[in-house]
């Protein structure tokens, strides 16, 4: 007979890391997101205003799941091998009735349909495909170079983030885009990176370190107008490799399964396969 599980609410995000820390570690690259957030919540952010939830199931005395949630976006989940464990987590959070979820494929689709509502059943809003960078592969010369992205920057910037978000994401925040640029500028573990062409911007990608060692790719936009020159990917090639020079064992990033474009750009610069992750949406 198996062992119960035993879910524990975290109330610090310090303490988080400290219980749930080695297990992430164990799969880092598919944990990137949930130790990048920790890293941001660590340093505090302006963009988080509301309490985060975080909790932790046990079993044996071994963390099986971890999950994290910053109001008012979905709940984030770790890997998690055991059903019952998703229950535990399940039961503790339907009292206050996450908007999504977000993990691994069969994880979150088991998840959202224990959270879903009689009347309102559970439905899949974004695949995902989870990627890793060793080493950066050579690419053919595009004009132009890379430059860090600064405060003179934010009159375009604040328009590109909502953006950004509506086509890759399907939903945006025009209201908050400004806090979300500055939370990239002067950061030490986040950046937000340029392609300049003839002196014009023409394309922006953002990183924000997951660990000492590893640090993700986010935030990849290039305006309709700018696109097809190769700006995407000599930006986030140049990003990945000035990352690893200054000490990242590797780099990581999601791309929507629904735009076989940006997959097959991202193997080209060097990233590989690592894991599926879904988006659900639950009660909409």
């Amino acid at each position: 007979m198996k062992a119960a599980m035993q879910l524990s609410r975290i109330q610090s995000v310090g303490e988080f890391v400290a219980k749930a820390g080695p297990f992430l570690l164990a799969h880092e690259a598919e944990h990137g997101l949930m130790l990048s957030l920790c890293m941001v919540l660590e340093q505090g952010s302006p963009l988080y205003t509301e309490p985060p939830y975080f909790a932790v199931v046990e079993q044996h005395g071994l963390v099986v799941l971890a999950a994290l949630m910053t109001p008012p976006r979905n709940l984030l989940i770790s890997r998690c091998d055991e059903q019952a464990a998703l229950a535990s987590l399940a039961a503790d959070v339907a009292s206050f009735a996450p908007p999504g979820v977000t993990g691994p494929v069969q994880s979150s689709a088991l998840l959202a349909h224990l959270l879903q509502l009689p009347d309102q059943p559970a439905s899949k809003a974004m695949s995902m495909r989870l990627y890793r960078l060793d080493q950066v592969a050579p690419i053919g010369p595009v004009s132009g170079a890379m430059r860090r992205a600064e405060e003179r920057d934010l009159h375009f910037l604040v328009n590109w983030f909502p953006a950004f978000q509506a086509e890759a994401l399907e939903t945006h925040d025009s209201a908050r885009s400004e806090a979300q640029v500055r939370s990239f500028l002067g950061n030490p573990s986040r950046g937000l990176m340029l392609w300049v062409d003839k002196d014009r911007p023409v394309s922006m990608t953002g990183y924000s370190h997951s660990t000492p060692t590893s640090s993700r790719v986010v935030a990849v936009y290039t305006p309709p107008e700018h696109r097809r020159r190769g700006y995407a990917s000599a930006l986030v090639a140049a990003v990945s490799q000035q990352q690893i020079d200054a000490g990242c064992s590797f780099l990581t990033l999601y791309t929507d399964l629904a735009n076989p474009t940006s997959n097959h750009i991202y193997q080209q610069i060097g990233f590989r396969p690592v894991a599926d992750a879904d988006e659900w949406c639950i009660g909409a």
